[in-house]
């Protein structure tokens, strides 16, 4: 008998198998979703380092452009990104698509 941890032989928790395992699907899902840009600042294209699709949006929350990457072998995708040629300078947000804290990128001419 498992007193410390609050555990009896015998005791119904009142769960079924299936939504354990969907509480352990959803446990080990990623709460938060980061995304890596490397350079940055930079001034031609920079890698977009996600785990998922991204949309990119200008500082008055235009949508820019979005990509959509192959993902690779351990669930994590690299992607190019290269402003077009009349984009301008300055600040641009790299949001994941399935939720997360949106980066921040500086793009300089």
């Amino acid at each position: 008998i498992l007193h410390r941890a609050g555990f009896r032989a015998g005791v119904s928790f009142g769960r079924t198998g299936d939504q354990l395992r969907r509480g352990i699907a959803e446990a080990s899902l990623p709460k938060q979703v980061k995304i890596a840009i490397y350079p940055n600042p930079f001034n031609s294209s920079c890698a977009i380092i996600s785990s998922g699709p991204v949309r990119i949006y200008d500082v008055s929350g235009r949508l820019v452009d979005e990509i959509v990457p192959v993902k690779s072998a351990l669930g994590v995708t690299v992607s190019r990104w290269t402003p077009s040629e009349d984009s301008p300078s300055g600040v641009y947000y790299i949001e994941p698509l399935s939720g997360g804290k949106p980066a921040r990128a500086v793009f300089l001419k």
